[in-house]
């Protein structure tokens, strides 16, 4: 019998986007690393063979608002959004192709992030990310970051995480290789930004906003830094605690399990860390699950 909870898993796997709904819950099997089971496969969205999907190659990360599915992909198109409300037909609604300043590599975009009215794609080779209106049933660029430009002194180089907050105000980017975290205000665009000192984010990756605190990947560092974000507008953030001993992690998703926050960290050697971050300040580090 599966439990009453039920998560829609979503991941990327070569050229797919695959859905998959699986039956799980936080338990003492799952902490002691047991296997999951209850697999059951929805839909396939696949390069040329779903109806107008064309070039979707590596997707690397997704976020999904209501019917509608984002894409992130490491070449042209780099951006898509695609209708999932029948996910046995899901149909593509818009997809970027003009990524012009792109390096021969590609425009490798890295992250994308959405809510109700503004997606967001970390574009990692063009130094900028993408600010799209999607409030409505058209789409459109309603205007780019860009290093050095709308963000000063250089702190957007290969920007790879995004996230929004809660209230859709403030952008929050992760850049490796500046290792800092970029607050982005939304209502006074372009001007207005913040930016977090390389202090506790060493090779930044990717960031998941949760109440009052930024959690950041970092991939150089092997760690989980959480960032006092309570006040969005002061111009220096603290980097208030550390997770070490993690082997560069890429990702990190926060969510509430029963009574507690969970951080969820996945790493490189295929494995997901789980974070207690209720108190933030002292987070604890519970368990590993091995994939």
């Amino acid at each position: 019998d599966f439990p009453a909870h039920r998560t829609l898993m979503r991941f990327t796997s070569g050229d797919h986007v695959r859905f998959e709904r699986i039956f799980s819950w936080l338990d003492d099997t799952v902490k002691q690393n047991a296997p999951v089971s209850g697999l059951v496969q929805v839909s396939e969205i696949e390069n040329n063979v779903t109806p107008g999907v064309q070039n979707m190659v590596s997707p690397v990360d997704i976020a999904v608002v209501g019917d509608t599915l984002y894409v992130a992909a490491k070449n042209s198109p780099s951006f898509s959004r695609i209708d999932v409300s029948d996910p046995d037909a899901p149909v593509v609604l818009y997809q970027d192709t003009d990524f012009t300043g792109a390096s021969s590599s590609g425009t490798s975009a890295r992250g994308v992030a959405a809510n109700a009215d503004r997606a967001f794609l970390a574009a990692y080779y063009n130094d900028e990310v993408r600010v799209y209106d999607v409030a409505g049933a058209s789409t459109s660029i309603e205007h780019t970051i860009q290093d050095g430009t709308v963000v000063p002194l250089d702190k957007l180089n290969g920007p790879h995480g995004v996230d929004v907050s809660a209230n859709g105000r403030y952008l929050y980017i992760a850049t490796p290789p500046d290792h800092s975290l970029t607050v982005y205000d939304l209502n006074n665009a372009p001007q207005a930004w913040r930016h977090v000192d390389s202090t506790g984010l060493s090779g930044a990756t990717n960031v998941a906003v949760f109440g009052d605190h930024a959690y950041v990947a970092n991939a150089g560092g092997g760690s989980l830094g959480i960032v006092d974000v309570s006040d969005p507008a002061t111009i220096t953030m603290d980097v208030i605690a550390t997770v070490g001993g993690l082997d560069s992690p890429r990702h990190v998703e926060v969510a509430e399990v029963g009574d507690k926050v969970i951080a969820f960290v996945s790493e490189q050697t295929a494995t997901v860390s789980l974070v207690d971050v209720t108190t933030p300040a002292s987070p604890q580090l519970l368990t590993a699950i091995r994939i």
